[in-house]
């Protein structure tokens, strides 16, 4: 695991931030029990290296990967672009971005529904987290991934990349190749 957090410490001002994102997300989980909303959410997942990026909020202890809710007249791939470029920096034109997972939870006391978008990098983007909506990004691999307290769509996302993985593994050719002369 590498951490990207920047040499940067979080000044009272952000911690403020922090502080206002945690009862804003307390009064939103309170507000969630008694309606039971549906929601959808979009999800960008930085992929490079055999490692991808993901994010701990301010507001909660679990990790997820950039996203949130789409704008009107926004496509879901434009949201979770959007979201990942505000939330740590990092542009992704949204042609890159390849739905990789649609999933529905009861989560949060919410019907939430999250569309996974992958985008396999080249290079490792420059991370800028703001101390105070996102406090913490770091590389994992999948496995790394399913050993951290997870969003349950993003162990899901996991889970089948580990079945993936031991799956082409299994189909891989055995033995040693013999060589004629």
């Amino acid at each position: 695991m590498a951490a990207q957090s920047g040499a940067s410490r979080p000044t009272l001002v952000d911690r403020l931030f922090q502080a206002a994102y945690w009862l804003a997300f307390r009064a939103a989980l309170l507000l969630w029990f008694v309606r039971r909303p549906a929601q959808d959410g979009y999800l960008a997942v930085i992929r490079h290296g055999g490692r991808a990026l993901l994010i701990r909020n301010s507001y909660h202890s679990l990790w997820s990967a950039p996203g949130g809710s789409a704008k009107p007249g926004e496509s879901p791939a434009e949201a979770a672009s959007r979201e990942t470029r505000e939330e740590i920096g990092v542009s992704l034109p949204p042609g890159d971005l390849v739905l990789a997972l649609d999933v529905e939870h009861v989560f949060r006391f919410r019907r939430d529904r999250v569309r996974i978008f992958a985008c396999e990098m080249a290079e490792s983007p420059e991370v800028a987290i703001d101390h105070r909506e996102v406090v913490e990004a770091a590389w994992f691999t999948p496995a790394e991934a399913l050993n951290l307290p997870l969003i349950p769509h993003l162990r899901d996302y996991f889970q089948l990349l580990v079945r993936q993985d031991r799956h082409d593994e299994e189909r891989a050719p055995r033995g040693t190749a013999i060589s004629e002369h």
